[in-house]
């Protein structure tokens, strides 16, 4: 195990005393590991705070598929303290990501939007944006469907009515609460939702782009597992199963524009 992997591996243990005594001896901070994580999304507040005084950059790709950063991954986990020590670093509160996720949106899907909204009152801001249901600003994007037209050449009128229907109707539901922090058959079933969630917006406003395609192919492989393990507590099956309908049907149409 090089001194990457033992950094790492000592920052999910929550070891900070090992996380100084390998960055004194040179130990990079940000350095990933074989699997490629890195120590500041590892979930410890207090490793955290020893990482950020070393130097780590809190805007760095983060996640399985680097397609995070460490503050929406405290905020989607409910890690508030690690999300305060990142919040008194300085950290960048708009949206971030490749998925552009807001964290307070991540926060309330977690049920930590109580928390984050306490330490907006020192004046942190996150992005300016509408806190609709994925950031998504309204001022930005004319509303929840404006950028339609962007799918209309490709779905047909009974289509885009449904698939209309489906993220009005997600953007009303409330997350299933007995899901939080569980991972179902491997799957984070927050990040699976804000996944989808984050590529049918995308979808709205035009073409999906090869990246968010196979992010949900991905998530439509992943759902065929998990909904069947799924506890059907708090219309959570529905929930899910609504999910699938709008990455099949934004899947879909992507494969119409490539044709």
């Amino acid at each position: 195990m090089d001194i990457a992997d033992q950094l790492v591996w000592s920052a999910g243990d929550g070891d900070v005393i090992e996380v100084a005594r390998l960055l004194g001896q040179g130990a990079v901070v940000d350095a990933p590991s074989r699997d490629g994580r890195t120590a500041v999304e590892q979930g410890y507040a207090d490793v955290v705070r020893q990482l950020v005084i070393a130097g780590a950059d809190l805007d760095q790709q983060a996640g399985e598929y680097r397609e995070s950063t460490p503050l929406c991954l405290a905020a989607s986990r409910g890690h508030t303290a690690v999300v305060g020590v990142l919040l008194d670093a300085g950290v960048r509160t708009g949206a971030q990501g490749q998925m552009g996720w807001v964290p307070l949106v991540l926060a309330a899907t977690a049920g930590d939007e109580g928390y984050l909204a306490r330490r907006r009152t020192k004046q942190r801001r996150f992005g300016g944006l509408s806190t609709d249901t994925f950031g998504i600003s309204s001022a930005q994007n004319g509303g929840p469907l404006m950028g339609a037209c962007g799918m209309i050449a490709n779905m047909s009128e009974p289509e885009l009515d449904l698939f209309s229907r489906l993220w009005d109707e997600h953007k009303r539901a409330t997350f299933p609460p007995h899901l939080r922090g569980q991972d179902i058959e491997g799957e984070d079933m927050v990040m699976l939702d804000a996944d989808i969630a984050g590529c049918v917006s995308s979808s709205l406003s035009g073409p999906l782009d090869e990246r968010r395609r196979s992010i949900l192919l991905r998530c439509l492989a992943a759902l065929e597992k998990v909904v069947p393990s799924i506890s059907d507590e708090g219309g959570a099956v529905e929930y899910y199963e609504r999910l699938r309908e709008m990455a099949a049907l934004a899947t879909e149409s992507g494969n119409a524009k490539a044709q």
